[in-house]
């Protein structure tokens, strides 16, 4: 019996979960401390917002501690009244519909406005929403390979085997939930478009504007954009025939259009704060190129991937599986994990800071999420003996991952050198 009103149900039912479960996990917390939605990189994005209240001038600021309150994820320059943040626009401008309709909400009596608890709650409700599109548009594109049960398989595992659910609802003001859904509105638009085969100016238009929004939520996303144009593509001479389209004076001039609208905002914020139109505004910090962090980033205790992550055992088995066979996108996902793991691992913080895994890996999850899918595909095929033990191997994953995230309280409490008496407290600790 077919049950169409069914996937709908379904949806709803997740989004009120997510919604939930974010708005719980903060529910206690006050919001000046660490576990606040918007706590030191996280008011470092939102500070784009709450500036508006105080007319961009510092100096309006109800106290001259807000920046410390607030975990220094921005600074205060109080004889020229500048608010200075080092992080780009992108998460407050997905944040804005939800500061606006926070706004509505905010009491006329609140001693600090744009830093209430209903705007920290708000940005809770924010990365739901954001994760769940991000679900739904990863979803639809998966479904032009997979059947239906194939591609709830894979959203569940994702969910509860990746930190993908953590970004989503314990660090919900960091840029990751966000850079993940418009990671895969961009996929789906970009397969549903055809890869721009009719060379429609609104397509390159669009396409523009998203990958601008992409930059502005992280500037490493910059990689994403490129290797999507990529996928699908079977041969080289495919390649050439949709590079060739791409690069086309006329199309291009639309996507730098679109691109150069998305950063406008950015210039005139780094000529407000630095008095340059262009500032690289981490300082000191920085990539090392020729002393990538490989192993660390993977296998220490220190937010390392595979440790927090084990399900990326089966992911990298069946990339290289995917490749072998030469299934289509093998290749392609392959060659990206190997230059995503490269580039986050030159990074000077090789552990990027107060993390649960390497979160850096989260927007990807839009393309990693392709082997996963082939993999649990291939489940049918194969022996029940190998079903069962790498079913199981993933129930497994999906309990670890889900206690680890709900054990960790901000911050691994160890060095950075291979501690593992500190894991091994953060294994037995109690979930919160």
């Amino acid at each position: 019996m077919k049950l169409p009103w069914l996937p709908r149900v379904l949806w709803l039912v997740l989004g009120i979960f997510l919604v939930f479960f974010a708005l719980n996990r903060h529910a206690r917390s006050d919001r000046f401390n660490y576990h606040s939605e918007i706590w030191a990189d996280k008011a470092g994005y939102q500070i784009y917002l709450s500036a508006f209240e105080y007319g961009w001038d510092a100096r309006n600021l109800p106290d001259t501690s807000m920046a410390s309150k607030t975990g220094y994820g921005f600074f205060t320059d109080f004889e020229s009244g500048t608010f200075i943040t080092k992080y780009t626009y992108g998460t407050a401008l997905a944040q804005l519909p939800f500061y606006l309709i926070g706004k509505a909400f905010e009491s006329e009596e609140e001693m600090y406005p744009g830093f209430s608890v209903i705007q920290n709650r708000m940005i809770s409700v924010a990365a739901a929403f954001y994760l769940l599109f991000g679900l739904f548009f990863l979803f639809r594109f998966l479904r032009n390979y997979h059947t239906q049960t194939t591609v709830f398989w894979v959203l569940v595992t994702l969910l509860f085997a990746t930190n993908l659910l953590y970004y989503g609802s314990h660090e919900t003001g960091m840029s990751h939930v966000y850079s993940f859904a418009v990671f895969a509105g961009l996929l789906l638009f970009v397969k549903r478009r055809s890869f721009f085969a009719k060379e429609r100016f609104w397509e390159f238009l669009v396409y523009g504007l998203l990958c601008g929004w992409i930059v502005m939520l992280r500037q490493s996303n910059a990689l994403f954009p490129i290797l999507i144009l990529f996928v699908d593509a079977r041969t080289w001479l495919e390649i050439k025939s949709r590079l060739g389209g791409f690069l086309k004076l006329k199309n291009l001039f639309w996507v730098l259009l679109g691109g150069g609208i998305m950063l406008i905002p950015q210039v005139l914020y780094w000529n407000y704060a630095f008095e340059s139109m262009v500032a690289y505004s981490y300082g000191d910090e920085g990539f090392n190129w020729l002393h990538p962090r490989i192993i660390k980033s993977f296998f220490d205790p220190y937010n390392g991937l595979f440790i927090y992550m084990p399900l990326f055992v089966l992911l990298v088995y069946w990339m290289i599986q995917m490749g072998r066979r030469q299934v289509q996108n093998g290749g392609l996902v392959l060659l990206s994990f190997i230059l995503m793991s490269y580039v986050f691992s030159c990074w000077w913080a090789w552990w990027f800071g107060c993390a649960f895994g390497q979160r850096s890996y989260v927007e990807y999850f839009t393309l990693l999420a392709i082997p996963l899918a082939y993999g649990i595909a291939q489940l049918k095929l194969m022996s029940s003996i190998k079903r069962i033990a790498i079913v199981s191997f993933m129930v497994l994953c999906c309990a670890y991952t889900s206690k680890m995230a709900m054990s960790i309280d901000h911050c691994f409490e160890g060095t950075k050198n291979w501690d593992w008496q500190a894991y091994e407290l953060l294994l037995k600790s109690p979930m919160k």
